[in-house]
């Protein structure tokens, strides 16, 4: 008997032990850092502008990657392996574009064929000098967590070395902290401001946290990423829209992941054909997908001042009609630097859904409108918060917030937390028991514009509404 027992004993230690060395190396590593740490890790990569960045695909099979190189180097590929020894590997290559420095280019790959709940590795390089291999994982698209964040905003202006460090080094503790907590994400969303001035040195210590070669990150375009023309070197966006006046900057672009379309608007381009017709094209190529969420960067249905002024006023009248028409789920903003969300929205107006004030809603009608904090502790804090009658919840924090949102196929549940202490703050959850959305396929720009227009107007509207009465009858007149 003691023979048998020991027997069992030894074989599930065995067994224990292999499973241990199995999955080690699925699991994330702790990225924590102390400061000496962090400045010494800066001087590995600082001058060098070569740090990879990965993008969601577009949907869950791919992958996007994006890094500087050489100039004169030849070959930028991917090679992708699920064995840490790279062996057995499939390469990608890589399309590449002149860089903003005459020294270097900047190079772009998709990974495609990928599977879900499978760790990979992958190298990348040109001429055959290739990085050292990085773990990423693939997660199940049937149920996911995806990181909420907004206005990382490094800033090196003017040289200051420290004062980058010190922003960068916020990010990455924020993230470090949100992943120890939080192992499962699949990629992050990033609401725009990855940079305060746009520049290199600016994307280089935003891209600057380990995660961040292993973690993709989907962006939009900030007012302050809008500063240069850069956005576009540091990112590799699928499913991009040029429309009638592509952005040097950036442009609108989505991408799917399961049962969810995430689309994503530069809100600095003003075409509003343009974006009315992304978004309708955008949907009619996913007309199955059960979740429709919307990111930009500007807050007007928002949490401070930004969010009443001329420009948000505008981008109001022209964003919200799309939200409304499209039947967005959530719309994910920035901007502001505090965190908040509205009440459900709907033709500029509130609309009341059964159960909002307890933070759980089944079949809401309209759309909610969710404002992040910045992700690197630079928040803005007042003695007392807006009083917007749209803005129903709201914390004035100097400390940084995430959030988190889990997707199933009829739930989606927000969970907020203090980046530094992981203490919740904020928790919402949206049922949905019918998960079909309205044929879109017959609306037009003309009935998209009336609604901006009469949002625009307000209580005014009549008098658009007369003048195209009149300019009708006197075309009728005369044709």
């Amino acid at each position: 008997m003691k023979k048998a027992i020991c027997f069992m004993l030894t074989l599930a230690l065995l067994i224990c032990s292999f499973s241990f060395l199995v999955n080690a190396d699925n699991d994330l590593p702790d990225y924590s850092m102390e400061w000496h740490e962090w400045v010494q890790y800066c001087g590995e990569f600082e001058g060098s502008n070569t740090l990879i960045s990965l993008t969601p695909g577009a949907d869950e099979t791919q992958m996007n990657f994006a890094w500087h190189s050489d100039f004169f180097s030849k070959k930028p590929v991917i090679r992708i392996s699920k064995n840490a020894d790279m062996s057995d590997y499939t390469e990608f290559s890589a399309r590449f574009t002149f860089a903003e420095n005459l020294k270097q280019k900047v190079n772009k790959a998709t990974a495609t064929g990928l599977e879900a709940n499978t760790c990979y590795y992958y190298t990348y390089g040109t001429d055959h000098t290739f990085s050292e291999p990085v773990m990423f994982k693939t997660l199940s698209p049937e149920s996911f967590k995806v990181f909420f964040v907004s206005d990382i905003q490094c800033n090196s202006f003017e040289g200051d070395t420290e004062k980058a460090r010190q922003m960068a080094y916020n990010w990455q503790c924020n993230l470090a902290n949100a992943l120890n907590a939080n192992e499962d994400i699949s990629f992050i969303l990033s609401a725009g401001d990855q940079t305060h001035h746009g520049l290199a040195d600016e994307w280089m210590y935003t891209l600057s946290p380990k995660a961040l070669r292993s973690l993709p990150m989907a962006t939009t375009v900030g007012n302050h990423d809008n500063k240069t023309t850069l956005y576009n070197h540091y990112v590799n966006n699928p499913n991009t829209y040029l429309g009638t006046t592509p952005s040097l900057t950036g442009n609108d672009y989505w991408f799917r992941y399961g049962d969810v379309l995430f689309m994503s608007f530069n809100a600095n381009n003003e075409n509003i054909y343009d974006h009315f017709n992304f978004a309708k094209e955008a949907v009619m190529q996913n007309t199955d997908a059960k979740w429709r969420v919307g990111m930009l960067h500007h807050d007007f249905y928002g949490t401070g001042g930004h969010a009443d002024n001329n420009e948000n006023i505008w981008l109001r009248a022209e964003f919200c009609p799309i939200a409304d028409i499209f039947e967005f789920d959530i719309m994910l903003t920035g901007h502001e630097h505090i965190y908040g969300r509205s009440y459900y929205m709907y033709n500029g107006e509130i609309v009341e859904n059964e159960g909002y004030e307890n933070g759980n809603v089944t079949d809401p009608q309209g759309t909610i409108y969710f404002t992040a904090s910045a992700a690197s502790d630079n928040c803005r804090v007042y003695d007392e918060p807006y009083d917007f009658e749209w803005l129903a919840f709201t914390i004035l924090n100097q400390e940084s917030i995430y959030s988190t949102m889990e997707f199933d196929s009829y739930t989606l549940s927000i969970n907020s937390y203090f980046c530094d202490t992981n203490e919740q703050v904020d928790e919402f959850n949206i049922e949905k028991s019918d998960t079909s959305f309205a044929d879109t396929s017959e609306v037009t720009f003309g009935d998209y514009f009336n609604e901006a227009v009469e949002q625009l107007c307000g209580d005014y509207f009549f008098i658009v509404e007369l003048l195209q009465t009149i300019i009708g009858t006197i075309m009728s007149m005369f044709c």
